[in-house]
């Protein structure tokens, strides 16, 4: 092959060690970056919606909800609990579903949204407070991976909570992107007691690397360079 393209270093690094040295690039599983939607205050959508008072964090998981490698038990079991009094919105559809709702109907700050269209996501998305981004380390894959959902929290302007894994954890420092612990339940829930009565930012590093526009010019780059070659 003339480039080996993939998205992110670890994947990367692992299949040189394993097929030999190549051209390769790293072009990021990104959303577009509207500057003007980050820089944006919040607004009180699921505040509103659900009845949420504005002295506690919302988090929110947006995306499949499925039992397995996105850490919906985890989420359901920690929020669960007396010393949280955090609030959790689960905005999307699947198989785990109806357990989310049955949780929701038992606890108060536990709510299920239906899946929302594309242009309404960051409307909404953008009236948490954190972005949560657990994902299991149910193969290499996910270990390694870059998820599409943590660059969307960061480009709606939310704080991230996410797995330790090398690639999310670099991200996350190297950008100041909020914080990240390990999916042992008694880890993860102290770290949401720990959030939910700290004062949160959104980063303050210029986020352009991070974007589709970035990634764009670095894909028509690497074909420029095989076309003229």
């Amino acid at each position: 092959i003339d480039v080996f393209i993939s998205v992110s270093p670890s994947i990367i690094d692992w299949y040189l060690r394993f097929f030999g040295s190549k051209k390769t690039e790293l072009i990021l599983n990104a959303p577009s970056f509207d500057r003007s939607v980050f820089e944006a205050q919040r607004n009180d959508y699921l505040r509103s919606h659900f009845g949420i008072p504005d002295t506690e964090k919302v988090f929110v998981y947006l995306g499949i909800i499925t039992e397995h490698a996105r850490s919906i038990p985890l989420y359901l079991d920690a929020f669960s609990r007396d010393q949280i009094t955090a609030h959790i919105v689960f905005i999307g559809y699947g198989e785990y579903v109806d357990r989310v709702k049955e949780y929701a109907g038992r606890f108060g700050n536990i709510h299920y949204h239906d899946a929302v269209p594309f242009d309404q996501i960051v409307h909404i998305v953008k009236s948490a407070d954190v972005g949560l981004c657990m994902i299991e380390a149910v193969s290499q894959t996910t270990y390694y991976s870059l998820p599409n959902k943590l660059f969307e929290y960061a480009f709606a302007g939310l704080y991230l909570l996410t797995s330790d894994f090398p690639d999310m954890k670099k991200i996350v420092e190297d950008y100041q992107l909020g914080e990240y612990c390990s999916l042992e339940p008694a880890i993860f829930v102290a770290k949401i007691k720990d959030l939910q009565n700290k004062e949160i930012r959104k980063s303050q590093v210029d986020l352009y690397p991070l974007t589709w526009e970035y990634q764009a010019r670095k894909l028509c780059a690497v074909y420029d360079q095989i076309l003229k070659g």
